[in-house]
């Protein structure tokens, strides 16, 4: 099945659920925050995480929704954010 990312709460839980399709690249680093374009499926847009004491504080998508989604409207992002740079520290490893 070709899922598709809505922009409402059980995002992050459908990205974890199909993790294989969900790809990213590092664009930016400024401060705390990291920058990444995103893939999922045929889907494209970005994805904005804020570290805070080396943990995700907060993470916001985008794929053209009608507004991006934060963490505080689906908690399940989190984890989606932690473990995208959990990804960034085995790459330089």
């Amino acid at each position: 099945m070709n899922e598709k990312l809505t922009g409402s709460a059980g995002t992050g839980k459908c990205i974890l659920q199909n993790w294989n399709n969900f790809k990213f690249d590092l664009v930016e680093v400024e401060d705390d925050f990291y920058t990444f374009d995103i893939r999922f499926n045929n889907q494209e847009g970005y994805v904005v995480i804020k570290l805070v004491q080396k943990k995700v504080e907060q993470i916001t998508i985008d794929c053209k929704f009608n507004r991006p989604l934060g963490c505080y409207n689906d908690s399940s992002l989190k984890l989606v954010g932690s473990k995208m740079i959990d990804s960034l520290k085995l790459a330089n490893s």
